[in-house]
């Protein structure tokens, strides 16, 4: 067996719902069933100290495993960020403030189907 069937045999044994037959065509009437990736939603609110929404704010979701490169957000007017179809896992979520100079953080855990809400304050910017 070569590597490519050794790939599609292990795949297989994965996903026992999805049939791979070799040099089959489905027609169109054959339904496969995959499985649906385990995600989750996200919504982060960014106040200044006194809790007024603090518009245009940088952040930086990065997940614990895997990619180690954070995905850069922008708050939106009502200081709002939603990032949706997150994958399963633990992600580091850090806030700034407008001149970059402090920050707020926290450790979140999404789960499939589940909608985590934060709100992050950065400290007023340093004068």
């Amino acid at each position: 067996m070569n590597r490519t069937l050794t790939a599609i045999a292990f795949l297989a044994s994965l996903t026992p719902s999805v049939t791979i037959a070799m040099g089959v065509t489905p027609s169109p009437t054959t339904k496969a069933t995959a499985l649906a990736p385990k995600t989750g939603d996200l919504k982060i609110l960014v106040v200044e100290p006194g809790g007024k929404p603090m518009a245009g704010a940088r952040v930086e979701i990065t997940r614990s495993a895997g990619s180690c490169l954070p995905m850069m957000r922008t708050a939106d007017k009502s200081g709002m960020i939603r990032e949706k179809g997150l994958a399963e896992g633990e992600y580091l979520i850090v806030a700034f403030n407008e001149d970059n100079s402090d920050f707020d953080w926290c450790i979140i855990r999404v789960k499939a189907g589940d909608g985590v809400s934060l709100t992050l304050s950065p400290p007023a910017p340093r004068h």
